[in-house]
């Protein structure tokens, strides 16, 4: 009875801690926030995205073919409303649950519940999976049906008894559920279902029942978006991010190369050597082996933040302090997988695997390593455990154990103190550009008169005032305009009724009041708060210290009527 109301005290805390303020720290919405939300409004509204499309599996919003969370956050705003919270409502939800499914696969891997309660308590106060689950990560999402697919996989390798049938159907049906979340899990997932059946028949050398079934599973329930996987919208995400590399090496190659020629006096033949080291195909692997490594180095894991959005600066993914725990994790397993030990097998060809598809984006982030960030935190508790079993078998007395224990927990819990009191003190307010929390301040001033004409350069203001105003998806899906897709394919809502997203500078809107300076235009431009004007502004936003102006709104009428007055002259010079 004691050990459950320690297992519930510490979750409540913990829980407690993710779900305090959701919405407001950190506070504002992203772009990809504000349209998956709108998103989930329309579905919840009409049964239709925001494009019109009945209840799709991919949404296309702003040309990045976003996956299924959309549908969680539809069923988060009926409970929480129309706002940041319900954006991230299914985030933090599904990141509490991962720490319950972490804590159950550590448990039955050592056979010891309070290490496994310990490695709920790592992940959760560890600094990229608490940001991360406080925003609207769909990788996030997956990575919990990621980790239930791990569940079921450990469980099938680790029991000594012949595993239940229903474990196989889960493995099948949650490693396909992870793909309807997250682009790059389908195929982890298919890999991991793969693996578990190799690791198997190498242990029988015969393929069963459970095994056609578990591929069975999974076949059924990839059927709804296995047409889609592979099809330009199902690849749209992975086609992007590689642009945006080549775009990348182009320039990297042809400064190289360029150099090469120079330096070798011109020579085409001598700078063709230049042309076989760098090109295209060679710096790829290079940098995504690079991004590999880095994934697991203890810089990115422990030391240094490589996205402030999510983990502050100064922070790595876990504390510091676990660093020779993740050490002797790896010295661990790398043991048991020279005895051929199957779950740890498993576990590192898994870790392996998800480096390598998460390093293929080229660049080191949190959000597209979640799984191989879970996976670490099984490898840091192993690393406990070894520290544990050697403390026991050569300290004198368990009093000293205790000691030693009390001041590690001790030295973890100052640590995470300072890094939580951060989080909710300072993260946000040291970074108001980046998070643009002002928006709600901004549109609860102009709601005042909607009928105004609306120039928006920060907010995206036809997706911003359909959250924030609680406007019609139905009209949007019939008049918003999007505008012509960039070079990578993304693209905004533009305009929509009297919003719009950027559109004319405030000196021709002030040239346009100038020749019938009598009628009003009756139109708010919303910029940043710099500028010959920003003295006139109708509204300025500021930071929580109230001394950084952030964004302001300008009434044109206004600053016109203000402008005339003190300088008089023509605003529409030629």
């Amino acid at each position: 009875m004691s050990k459950l109301i320690i297992i519930l005290a510490v979750f409540s805390l913990v829980g407690f801690l993710r779900f305090y303020q959701l919405g407001n720290i950190p506070q504002g919405l992203t772009q990809d926030e504000a349209y998956y939300l709108y998103d989930g409004y329309s579905i919840l509204k009409t049964g239709k995205d925001i494009l019109g499309n009945k209840l799709p599996l991919m949404f296309r919003s702003t040309g990045e073919y976003k996956l299924n969370l959309t549908y969680l956050i539809a069923g988060s705003i009926p409970l929480v409303g129309l706002n940041t919270t319900a954006a991230r409502f299914p985030s933090s939800i599904t990141g509490f649950l991962t720490l319950i499914v972490l804590g159950v696969i550590v448990s039955e891997i050592t056979g010891n519940r309070w290490l496994g309660l310990f490695s709920s308590i790592i992940l959760g106060f560890s600094p990229w999976h608490f940001g991360i689950s406080r925003l609207f990560y769909e990788s996030n999402v997956g990575a919990f049906f990621l980790l239930f697919t791990t569940l079921m996989a450990t469980r099938i390798l680790h029991l000594p008894k012949k595993p239940a049938f229903s474990s196989w159907v889960f493995l099948g049906l949650f490693s396909a559920l992870s793909a309807y979340f997250y682009g790059p899990f389908r195929y982890l997932s298919i890999g991991l279902v793969i693996l578990t059946i190799l690791l198997t028949w190498c242990s029988t050398h015969r393929l069963t029942r459970s095994h056609f079934a578990v591929l069975l599973t999974y076949i059924l329930f990839m059927l709804p978006i296995g047409s889609q996987a592979f099809s330009r919208q199902g690849l749209m995400r992975l086609f992007q991010t590689t642009k945006l590399q080549t775009t990348d090496y182009v320039l990297k190659i042809n400064e190289i190369r360029s150099n090469c020629f120079l330096t070798m006096n011109k020579n085409p033949l001598a700078t063709k050597l230049c042309y076989v080291l760098w090109n295209r195909p060679t710096l790829f692997i290079t940098r995504s082996a690079l991004v590999g490594i880095r994934l697991l180095s203890p810089e990115y894991l422990f030391f240094e933040s490589v996205d402030t959005y999510i983990v502050p600066r100064e922070n790595g993914a876990y504390l510091s302090l676990l660093l020779p725990f993740y050490l002797l994790g790896i010295f661990y397993f790398m043991q048991w997988v020279l005895v051929k030990d199957r779950v740890s097998i498993f576990l590192l060809s898994s870790l392996a695997g998800s480096s390598l598809i998460a390093s293929l984006g080229g660049d080191i982030s949190y959000h597209r390593n979640t799984y191989g960030l879970l996976l670490i935190a099984i490898i840091i508790t192993m690393g406990i455990k070894v520290t544990l079993d050697w403390l026991k078998k050569h300290l004198p007395s368990k009093f000293w154990l205790g000691i030693i224990v009390f001041l590690g927990t001790s030295l973890l819990l100052i640590q995470n103190i300072k890094y939580l009191t951060y989080y909710f003190t300072n993260h946000v307010i040291s970074q108001p550009l980046l998070f643009k929390y002002d928006a709600p301040l901004v549109y609860d001033f102009m709601s005042k008169n909607r009928d105004f004409v609306i120039f928006d350069n920060i907010f995206f203001a036809p997706v911003y005032a359909g959250i924030y105003w609680h406007l019609d998806p139905a009209d949007f899906q019939l008049n918003a305009k999007w505008a012509y897709p960039d070079q990578w394919g993304f693209t905004n809502a533009d305009r929509w009724g009297k919003l719009s997203f950027r559109g004319p500078n405030i000196y021709d809107l002030l040239c346009q009041k100038h020749h019938n300076p009598t009628v009003p235009i009756n139109t708010f431009f919303v910029d940043d708060a710099i500028g010959p004007f920003s003295q006139q502004a109708s509204y300025i936003s500021r930071d929580y210290t109230g001394s950084l102006a952030l964004h302001a709104v300008y009434d044109i009428d206004e600053l016109y009527t203000e402008i005339i007055t003190s300088s008089p002259g023509d605003l529409c010079p030629k």
